[in-house]
């Protein structure tokens, strides 16, 4: 290709006239590039199609590359849903009014509105409504929850005295062992003490 152009006249010119060529169907070229051996053209002119025809399909190859780029709608990630804030009922609670819920000890709550401070709205078992919120206690993600089946004492961490009520509601803290003898448990005021697994239910 560098010994055509050293014999093409007026390089600018004919740069200009490459710029052009992409504009037009590849037809064009086979088409012009055949009129001039049917026409008796020169050499020089031969010369020169033959340079715009052999340059025009890398002016095609970068529109092709341009429309690669383009990242296709199926591959643009997807707008992930943000989770919703999971309780646990502590207490049981009987609707006074139409659009009240009713809750229960144990029961996995899905927190909707917290637009009232001493009653929030949400779902459980299908069911939508409003209850008072210091009934319920937030669940960390994989968190288990247990009730106690016996009224017992207990040693805090601390060493200080706690007692456990039967059928409170208590969640477990870190991760549990797959036969454990005793679960690390905490209560609705935050309060923690190991606790034999004989004396709960998880729920």
């Amino acid at each position: 290709m560098k010994s055509f152009s050293l014999e093409m006249p007026d390089p600018p010119k004919q740069l200009l006239g490459i710029d052009e060529v992409p504009k037009k169907s590849p037809s064009f070229t086979s088409s012009s590039f055949d009129k001039s051996q049917t026409s008796g053209a020169g050499p020089a002119a031969v010369k020169k199609r033959i340079a715009f025809s052999s340059r025009s399909p890398s002016v095609e190859t970068e529109d092709s590359k341009d429309r690669s780029r383009t990242p296709s709608p199926e591959l643009s990630p997807k707008i992930k849903k943000k989770e919703e804030d999971v309780y646990v009922s502590l207490y049981h609670f009987r609707a006074k009014e139409k659009d009240d819920m009713d809750l229960r000890p144990g029961s996995r709550v899905t927190v909707k509105t917290k637009s009232k401070t001493d009653w929030w709205k949400g779902k459980c078992n299908g069911r939508s409504g409003y209850f008072p919120a210091k009934y319920l206690l937030k669940l960390e993600k994989y968190q288990r929850v247990y009730q106690v089946n016996q009224t017992l004492n207990l040693t805090e961490l601390d060493g200080i005295g706690l007692r456990l009520h039967k059928d409170q509601i208590v969640v477990g803290v870190g991760e549990t062992e797959s036969n454990p003898t005793t679960v690390h448990v905490r209560t609705a005021n935050k309060r923690e003490a190991l606790c034999p697994v004989q004396f709960l239910a998880e729920v």
